[in-house]
C-alpha cells in the first residue's frame, strides 16, 4: 500500500511568473486589485494593466504618467492614482475600458500634488494620499478638503467607512468630514518603516512594518502579532 501525502509548507503554492516581456509594460508594478469576475487590474509604471487570466492589455491615464495605486470600488469602478493625477476607469455598453480623469479641480487648487500612494472611494468621496497630504474629493462636485496632519503619511486602509492612516504621529482615525483623531497608543508607529495595513479577521486590522514585523489593531489597542516567520 503506498500513501501520498502532500508535504509542502502552505505558503509553497504553484506560481507563475511573467516577465515584462510577456505583458510588455514597465518593470515595476506598485500594486494590484481584482475584480469580481477575477480579472487582474495592476498599478504599472506604463498605466493600467489589465490581466484576464490569458491576455493582457495596457491603459494610459490623462497624463500618461506611471499608475502608483489602484483600487476596485463596489460599484465597479477601477480607481487609480498616478503623479499629480487620479481617476476612474469603468467599462461602456460595448465592453471597451475608458479614462475618466477626476483631478482637474485639485491641480486647479494646490498643483502636481505628486505621487498618489493609495486611494480609497467611499460612498460619494473619495480619499486620496500622498506621501505628505491627505484629501477628501467629493466626486460629484469635485470640492476638496485638504486635512491638515502634520509629517509624513506612510500608508492608509478603508476599513468600513472609516479612513486608518500611519503617520509619523501614530495611527489616526479620520473620518469623510475631515475630523481626525491620533488613536492613544500607536505614536511609537511613527518611528517604523510602515509599509502596508489591511483588514483582518473580526473587524480588526493587520499593520505591516519593513523591519518591526506585524502589528494588530483590534479597535481599541495596537499588540505585535507574532508569526513563525519572527
Amino acid at each position: 500500500l503506498a500513501v501520498s501525502h502532500d508535504v509542502r509548507a502552505v505558503w509553497q503554492v504553484p506560481t507563475v511568473n511573467y516577465d515584462k516581456s510577456d505583458y510588455k509594460a514597465g518593470t515595476q508594478n506598485w500594486a494590484v486589485a481584482k475584480s469580481n469576475r477575477e480579472w487582474l487590474y495592476f498599478a504599472n509604471n506604463y498605466g493600467l494593466l489589465e490581466f484576464d487570466g490569458y491576455n493582457w492589455q495596457l491603459y494610459g491615464i490623462w497624463n500618461s504618467s506611471p499608475v502608483r495605486s489602484v483600487v476596485i470600488a463596489d460599484d465597479g469602478g477601477i480607481y487609480v492614482g498616478g503623479v499629480g493625477e487620479f481617476g476612474c476607469f469603468r467599462y461602456d455598453a460595448d465592453g471597451q475600458l475608458n479614462y475618466n480623469s477626476l483631478s482637474q479641480k485639485m491641480f486647479e487648487q494646490y498643483g502636481n500634488i505628486g505621487d498618489i500612494w493609495d486611494i480609497h472611494p467611499c460612498k460619494g468621496n473619495i480619499f486620496v494620499r500622498t506621501r505628505d497630504e491627505l484629501y477628501i474629493v467629493s466626486e460629484p462636485t469635485g470640492d476638496i478638503l485638504r486635512l491638515n496632519l502634520d509629517g509624513l503619511l506612510f500608508a492608509s486602509a478603508l476599513i468600513g467607512e472609516k479612513l486608518y492612516v500611519v503617520s509619523e504621529n501614530g495611527l489616526l482615525e479620520c473620518s469623510a468630514n475631515g475630523d481626525f483623531k491620533v488613536i492613544r497608543g500607536t505614536e511609537f508607529l511613527g518611528k517604523y518603516d510602515v509599509r502596508n495595513i489591511t483588514h483582518f479577521a473580526d473587524g480588526q486590522m493587520l499593520v505591516s512594518t519593513h523591519f518591526n514585523g506585524l502589528f494588530l489593531f483590534d479597535g481599541l489597542t495596537l499588540k505585535p502579532f507574532k508569526t513563525e516567520a519572527d
